[in-house]
């Protein structure tokens, strides 16, 4: 028995470490990463790490997004083309082989 819940215990914390989620507030980003193909489905709040940890150019161009949380999990990112967008912060600090990243603000008309 106690064998048993060993395994049981194992095979449920390998799960958990294969299955990790990186969080995506913004619904407008995950609606971008469902669109390129990198999440499915409708937006929930996340999406599997894995699906992202291989990711070096992102193109989320005038896309309304106004959170990029979750681009710190883009861990071999080296292109970030996020213009347009309604973004008031964006933390790349996490980002360190980011070479490109194309970052301006939505023109808004003013008549």
């Amino acid at each position: 028995m106690k064998t048993t819940l060993s395994f049981l215990a194992i095979f449920l914390l390998s799960n958990l470490a294969i299955a990790q989620i990186t969080l995506i507030p913004d619904t407008n980003f995950e609606k971008a990463l469902i669109d390129l193909g990198y999440d499915s489905g409708v937006p929930d709040g996340g999406i599997p790490t894995s699906n992202i940890s291989y990711i070096t150019s992102l193109n989320v161009f005038n896309k309304n997004i106004g959170d990029l949380t979750g681009i710190e999990d883009f861990t071999i990112l080296q292109e970030l083309l996020c213009d347009k967008n309604q973004l008031t912060t964006l933390n790349i600090s996490q980002n360190t082989g980011l070479i490109k990243l194309e970052l301006s603000p939505l023109l808004r008309d003013k008549s």
